[in-house]
């Protein structure tokens, strides 16, 4: 694929590079060079602060963080409770 730089040193990254990327205007990326002059490129991780909406469903009250907590609590409690379950239930026992 070609690119071409311009005299700023910009290179337009196409569609074909951006959207397995999941990169969009304003991303930080990583380009990282090996030591045989191959470019690499990743995206850097986003700030966890863009997920903020990400689930909100208009017409409904946004989640407070003690709900999410409780949440997260109680499906580990329930994870916990079910692993726990098959590993006694695995276990034979002598009469």
């Amino acid at each position: 694929m070609d690119v071409s730089l311009t005299s700023t040193g910009r290179v337009t990254l196409p569609v074909k590079v951006r959207d397995p990327l999941r990169v969009r205007a304003g991303d930080k990326l990583d380009i990282i060079i090996n030591d045989d002059g191959e470019v690499m490129i990743r995206a850097k991780p986003g700030d966890w602060r863009q997920l903020i909406g990400i689930l909100h469903r208009p017409g409904d009250p946004p989640v407070t963080d003690v709900q999410i907590t409780e949440a997260f609590e109680s499906g580990v409690v329930q994870e916990h409770r079910q692993k726990t379950r098959r590993k006694q239930s695995t276990v034979r026992r002598r009469p």
